[in-house]
This record gives C-alpha cells, sequence and structure tokens, in this order.
C-alpha cells in the first residue's frame, strides 16, 4: 500500500508521466499521490474522465495524516471529460495551459479510457485519441512536468478493447500496476452525480465536501508493483 512518503517520492523529480493501472481501486493510489502534492503546498490539476472524482477518499486520507481537508481542497483543480473529444481538447491544449501558468504543479488525468468504454464510440476513434493523448503526456514529461496517468481495469462487456491501454504504455516513465490485497474485504462510496456538469471542459475549483458521506472503519488494502521504464 502506498504510504504518504512513498507517494510523495513518485513526483519527486521533474519530467515524471506516471501510468497507475490495475483494479477499479487504482484511484486510491492516485488520491493519495495528489494528497501527498496537496499537503507539499502545491495546486493539483485533475482531469476527470469517469466522473467518479472521490472526494471521499481524498478527505479520509487527508484526516489520517492528521490535516484539515478543507484547504486542500481549495488547491485541487477538476476538469470534468464526458466525451473522448472533450478530454482530447483538456489535454492537449487546457492542461498545457494550466501548467505553463503553474509549472511546479502535478496533473493527475483520471481513468480516460473510461470514454472509450462506450459502444457509441468507434474502436478506431478511440485509438486515435488515445494516441493523441499519449503524446501529449509524453510531451508534456519532456517539457519538465509531472503527470500521472490512471486506468481501471475495463468492463467484462469491453475485454476486446484492452489493447488500449498499451497504447498509453511508451508515454510513461514509470509503470505501476495495483491489485487488491487479500485483507481488503469491501469498497468505499465515491461521489459520482450523474448530471453533475461543473467543471465540464475546463479547470474550476472543487465544490464543497458533500454532508452525506458516513465515516467508514476502513478503506481497501492495495499492493503495487512498480515498473520503472
Amino acid at each position: 500500500m502506498l504510504t504518504i512518503h512513498e507517494a510523495a517520492e513518485l513526483l519527486a523529480r521533474p519530467s515524471q508521466a506516471i501510468l497507475l493501472y490495475g483494479e477499479p481501486d487504482v484511484r486510491l493510489a492516485a488520491i493519495r499521490i495528489a494528497v501527498s502534492a496537496l499537503l507539499a503546498g502545491e495546486t493539483v490539476f485533475w482531469v476527470e474522465g469517469a466522473n467518479r472524482f472521490d472526494l471521499y477518499t481524498l478527505t479520509e486520507a487527508a484526516k489520517k495524516w492528521g490535516v484539515d481537508p478543507h484547504p486542500l481542497l481549495r488547491r485541487i483543480e477538476i476538469a470534468r471529460a464526458f466525451t473522448i473529444h472533450q478530454l482530447d481538447t483538456l489535454v492537449a491544449r487546457s492542461l498545457p495551459r494550466a501548467l505553463r501558468e503553474r509549472p511546479e504543479s502535478p496533473a493527475i488525468i483520471s481513468d480516460p479510457l473510461a470514454l472509450c468504454w462506450d459502444a457509441d464510440v468507434p474502436y478506431a476513434e478511440a485509438r486515435r485519441v488515445v494516441q493523441r493523448l499519449a503524446a501529449a503526456v509524453r510531451g508534456l514529461a519532456c517539457r519538465g512536468f509531472r503527470l500521472v496517468v490512471t486506468c481501471s481495469d475495463p468492463p467484462a462487456h469491453c475485454r476486446d478493447r484492452a489493447g488500449l491501454l498499451d497504447l498509453l504504455r511508451p508515454a510513461a516513465t514509470k509503470i505501476i500496476e495495483t491489485a487488491r490485497s487479500e485483507s481488503a474485504f469491501g469498497a468505499h462510496p465515491t461521489y459520482s452525480p450523474s448530471l453533475e456538469k461543473r467543471g465540464q471542459g475546463r479547470f474550476c475549483k472543487n465544490a464543497s465536501i458533500p454532508s452525506t458521506f458516513k465515516t467508514l472503519s476502513f478503506v481497501p488494502r492495495l499492493d503495487v508493483r512498480v515498473e520503472d521504464v
């Protein structure tokens, strides 16, 4: 399981493009990386492709490390993509502009492949967008920026599109595979309002913490395997 020190170490150097992939709780690792950057006083740019930004885990991670989560939330800027073309525009245009303005800030591109599981998206079009995404990520890393790209495993009906992940591998400077430990016995809620359009196509400050979340006594434990490229 990533500790705060391990999460901080992943983004300690410039010119990083980290690919996190594996079972669905891969976003737990991404949250821990984001919190480590926020604790260091940095702003974090978060591009959300699955409309599942997890406020609960972020706030719980901050509390676990003895930090008030509210100041941290003011330093995370979220942009949501609801189509692969919005994702293309965000990563190729909006994100580079934001990083140029604040080059010390890391960026997390969360579950971009989730937009490719839609059967209405032609496979050839999905490949084209993912290839452009990989080129943009690699280019930003070569210019000294720090990025994390997360990819959950595809749903069962989209196994034939699992090869899209391989298109992202050449962009990575480090590849991390996550897996649920045998000791994990449950899941946690995520903030996933189906009609939430705030942050669509642009970066904006995060909303306040929903008051409906209940405290749970556990979160899934993750094992990680790190591969330097």
